[in-house]
């Protein structure tokens, strides 16, 4: 398959990561793909870093979707997610229409800054660490979910909540950060189960942090739509939004498995989207969007307007309280 990588905005200044990340993951990975920079011989035509601001205004005026919508697809790991264009989003959830068009990917090409270089950087097996707590969660206060995790009464002290709203994780300045991403590390290592509750956006980074170190996985995440390919029965906990109540019930149930189940996780971590492995998981979703889609992306893409009218009058009513 031909791939072309490029990026929503190329200016100078622009968010290009995803763009330069999976150039560099194709050096990493089984080379079955070719890249390629002309977009008429392009099979396959990935626009990263998708952006929101003005109703998608750079997507929608983007040229090589305008010349090949059918060859399109776009990244992103957006909260907010409204996609205009087919492709792989790691908070696509059960609430988006024609979901045929969407696949979830993993947080591997997330901008760098945002991520926990100890966490990137480990070559460990954290299921064979001693553990000191049964679960934890350190996370910020911003969804219902993660707000009755941080009220809820813990008969066992070996269950630590911690909210970390104070902490700004979304900074490209590095000072301050190395203290907090430690502890986080040193927390989720000893640790047998990571709650993962689901965030502004369906998904959760701590989720692909907890497979990355061999953490056994405790998902509260109703909406989100699961990536394809790991089979998640056999190493994640996947808990209802409302047993919240019930959830230390069900980790004592399990706790004499939180071993094999880490071990579990960490080997689909590394199977399906470890920096070897993600260029062609990448690919193979697309090419799976593609082969499956029945309405055909280019009408779609005529009605990008009328989407991005849609999206901006719902924003509006919202901001009003209708």
């Amino acid at each position: 398959m031909k791939v072309l990588p490029t990026s929503c905005e190329t200016h100078a200044g622009a968010w290009r990561q995803h763009e330069r990340g999976l150039r560099a993951l194709w050096q990493r990975s089984s080379r079955r793909h070719e890249l390629v920079e002309d977009p008429a011989a392009a099979e396959v035509i990935v626009i990263g870093n998708i952006r929101r601001e003005q109703a998608y205004r750079s997507l929608r005026q983007h040229p090589l979707v305008r010349r090949f919508p059918e060859k399109c697809f776009g990244m992103s790991e957006d909260w907010l997610l409204h996609p205009l264009l087919r492709g792989l989003y790691v908070n696509a959830h059960r609430g988006l229409p024609f979901r045929g068009r969407f696949r979830t990917g993993s947080y591997t090409l997330y901008h760098p800054d945002f991520k926990n270089p100890l966490i990137e950087s480990y070559t460990g097996q954290a299921y064979l660490a001693p553990k000191r707590h049964l679960a934890s969660f350190c996370g910020r206060n911003c969804h219902p979910v993660r707000a009755a995790l941080f009220a809820h009464i813990w008969r066992r002290p070996d269950v630590l909540v911690t909210d970390t709203s104070a902490f700004n994780a979304f900074t490209h300045d590095a000072a301050g950060k190395a203290p907090w991403q430690a502890e986080y590390l040193h927390t989720m290592e000893a640790s047998k189960f990571a709650l993962c509750p689901r965030g502004t956006g369906a998904a959760s980074i701590r989720l692909f942090e907890a497979m990355r170190l061999g953490v056994a996985p405790v998902i509260l995440s109703d909406a989100w739509i699961f990536p394809r390919g790991p089979d998640w029965d056999s190493f994640a906990l996947r808990v209802p939004e409302r047993d919240v109540g019930r959830l230390e019930a069900l980790l004592c149930e399990r706790e004499r498995d939180h071993a094999e189940l880490g071990r579990r996780a960490q080997a689909a971590f590394r199977r399906f989207f470890s920096e070897d492995s993600y260029f062609d998981y990448v690919l193979d979703q697309l090419t799976a969007i593609a082969r499956e889609q029945k309405v055909p992306e280019t009408v779609f893409w005529k009605l990008r307007h009328v989407q991005a009218a849609c999206l901006s009058l719902h924003r509006r009513l919202r901001r009003r309280g209708l």
